[in-house]
């Protein structure tokens, strides 16, 4: 997805119509109707998210439901939430949310007593399409929204959020998609393949059907001997410059060989970007 629509979809979460506020504050509308929004953008974009709930927001209901049977700080406490976690982890949520019921009705809890009980139950039943965390976790999936907003800070709020900055959309994305290939370990490979299509865009593309005709016997007239570029291939550093500029001026570039041939006019090189 592009980074437009993303930014348009969190743009009506953040400013939802007043015809949508039924005398309830802004930020309760957001959590109500963002997931709505944001799978409606993903569909419409062709995508199909798996759209998965926090274990670690799980994990606080489950425990503040754990208070009314158990003591804070006992082993007896520890030991009730962690079985009813692993279930969950297992993909009961419903199973899970029964279960507790069942248990405060047991204990002969009032309504007000097992207030927490009944909170946690029908947010585990509520959200349990988005609790399949056995799936989840056999596709290499994050349950949990940690790694994700580290990636977020690192990727993107220490290098866009700075003092005096101001990002357009089409801006933005360009340095976020560098910097993410930088972190990845993945430009080296990227560089490469770009530099491949600047050539077929700006010179392969000026013949007819794009056939270079190469020039035999160039590449034995070079006093330079062949080299090897990152990439693996053979390379020639050829001289470039117009009929009007000193020998002294002169550039150097590398060019791609193929079988001792050399392209039929130099290439302008490009600069490598270290740093984003």
């Amino acid at each position: 997805m592009k980074a437009g629509s993303v930014a348009a979809s969190l743009l009506k979460i953040n400013r939802l119509p007043d015809r949508w506020n039924f005398g309830e504050p802004q930020d309760i509308l957001r959590k109500r109707f963002h997931k709505d929004i944001l799978r409606k953008r993903f569909h419409k974009e062709g995508y199909y998210p798996w759209i998965i709930l926090d274990f670690i927001h799980v994990a606080e209901r489950v425990w503040k439901a754990g208070l009314d049977f158990h003591k804070e700080g006992t082993a007896e406490l520890e030991a009730w939430v962690s079985k009813r976690l692993l279930a969950i982890l297992k993909g009961r949520a419903a199973h899970v949310a029964a279960g507790i019921r069942r248990s405060a009705t047991r204990h002969g809890f009032d309504e007000q007593a097992r207030q927490r009980i009944d909170s946690c139950a029908d947010y585990l039943l509520k959200y349990k399409k988005n609790m399949k965390y056995n799936q989840y976790l056999n596709m290499g999936l994050p349950i949990a929204t940690g790694v994700i907003e580290g990636a977020c800070r690192y990727l993107v709020k220490d290098r866009m959020d700075r003092t005096a900055a101001r990002w357009s959309l089409t801006g933005a994305e360009a340095v976020l998609r560098l910097r993410a290939l930088r972190t990845s370990g993945d430009f080296d490979t990227y560089w490469r393949f770009h530099e491949e299509q600047e050539y077929r865009r700006h010179h392969v593309a000026l013949y007819a059907g794009g056939q270079v005709p190469p020039i035999r016997g160039r590449a034995n007239k070079q006093s330079q001997a062949p080299s090897s570029s990152p990439s693996g291939r053979r390379c020639l550093h050829a001289p470039t410059h117009s009929l009007h500029e000193s020998p002294a001026t002169h550039a150097s570039v590398t060019l791609p060989l193929s079988n001792g041939l050399l392209p039929p006019f130099p290439t302008v090189a490009s600069k490598k970007i270290t740093s984003f």
